[in-house]
């Protein structure tokens, strides 16, 4: 037993160990040793010859040249480099560099993907940037999803969400939630919520799911005018399914309609949909009467009531609205209804946000009301007109 083995602790003809192990430690070379030996120095490329390399690589796919693979999509060829591909794709690396039968052939065809999503992606992987039609950016977000090319992911996940509206975000939100694109998936739904009295009339609501409808109509932070909005979007949806929902799902639905902030509940009465679930309005009703408080009995958090002059009363708990270019315009003008201003400073600015008790109303020439900003650290108790103000809800 030689001592290099003895020191080693196994036996001299065990080659297939020593294989291993010999792999292993050119592996650790590669990959850069840790704990470097004594004696030794490490010397690493810069950030700009990573940039250059790249750069490199683009001017040669540019001139097709020493492209060694062909990717055919849709009877359409394009030239690639196969280091390249398999370096930033995990999927074509697995075709290109694993134990497929596609890894030694010159040419490789996708299947079911756009040729036009492909090409743009491809662009992207060389240039790190892409110029494409808006409409092209759901196909290209496919293609990117397809051969997880991840910045690319990202980068049109973004264009996306910058670009929802009312008109587009149902059905971004059920194309995020396919392809399980966490970020994009709560940014739609974020403007379905925000923007609902709008969403309610586009008729991609009707093709929603009933489980993505129930996550909207119980949520806490739909925003809406009028609760009867809320309900008429359900009429409709229920008038669009072919076939009809489950009587289960109909009660769930209609269960998460807040009844008790409806400014209509005599239509109810005349609603076929609300008859058919008797049970579910007389337990809505009984909150109502016994002023019983739950999930469905309270404001939705966005939806709060306006607040008039006439509401104002000694103790009243209300809200300096968030956003202080309307609160400091409202305060430099007379708001309607009324024939003086209250005038602004620079330290009512803190106030904005924050919750306040009323002092007292002003008369009808200011239209406000002085609160209690004092207890927060202001100068004095200040004026703020009846505009300005929400009421705070329990």
């Amino acid at each position: 037993m030689s001592t290099r083995s003895r020191k080693r602790g196994r036996s001299a003809d065990d080659p297939a160990k020593d294989a291993g192990e010999a792999a292993g430690e050119a592996a650790g070379e590669a990959a850069g040793d840790l704990n470097p030996k004594p004696g030794t120095v490490k010397i690493e490329a810069g950030t700009d010859d990573n940039d250059k390399l790249r750069a490199t690589m683009a001017q040669l796919w540019h001139k097709e040249a020493l492209c060694d693979v062909t990717v055919r999509v849709e009877g359409r060829s394009f030239q690639a480099h196969r280091v390249m591909l398999a370096a930033v794709s995990p999927y074509m690396r697995a075709l290109l560099a694993g134990h497929f039968t596609d890894s030694r052939l010159s040419t490789i065809d996708l299947k079911e993907m756009s040729a036009e999503g492909f090409e743009l992606a491809l662009r992207f992987v060389y240039d790190q940037q892409v110029q494409m039609p808006e409409d092209l950016l759901t196909t290209v977000l496919e293609v990117a999803h397809r051969l997880d090319l991840d910045a690319l992911s990202v980068a049109v996940q973004g264009a996306i969400a910058e670009r929802l509206a009312p008109a587009n975000c149902l059905d971004a939100w059920d194309m995020a939630d396919t392809l399980s694109v966490g970020p994009l998936k709560a940014e739609a739904k974020r403007v379905a919520l925000s923007k609902f009295d709008e969403v309610a009339d586009c008729p991609a609501l009707k093709k929603l799911s009933a489980d993505k409808l129930s996550e909207l109509l119980s949520h806490n932070d739909l925003v809406t005018k009028t609760e009867d909005v809320v309900f008429s979007a359900l009429e409709a949806w229920v008038a669009a399914q072919d076939p009809p929902p489950a009587q289960d799902v109909e009660a769930e639905l209609l269960g998460h309609v807040r009844v008790a902030h409806m400014n209509e509940r005599d239509r109810l009465e005349r609603s076929p949909l609300a008859r058919r679930h008797p049970t579910v309005l007389l337990s809505a009703y009984r909150e109502i009467v016994d002023k019983v408080t739950t999930a469905r009995s309270r404001f939705r958090t966005f939806s709060v009531p306006l607040l008039a002059y006439e509401d104002f009363a000694k103790g009243l708990m209300v809200r300096v609205k968030d956003d202080l270019v309307f609160v400091e315009k409202e305060c430099k003008e007379a708001p309607p209804g009324a024939t003086d201003k209250v005038g602004w400073n620079s330290d009512m600015g803190n106030a904005i946000g924050k919750v306040y008790r009323v002092i007292r109303p002003t008369d009808r020439g200011l239209m406000a009301a002085k609160l209690a900003t004092k207890e927060t650290g202001l100068g004095t108790d200040y004026l703020f007109p009846y505009t300005t103000l929400e009421r705070v809800l329990d």
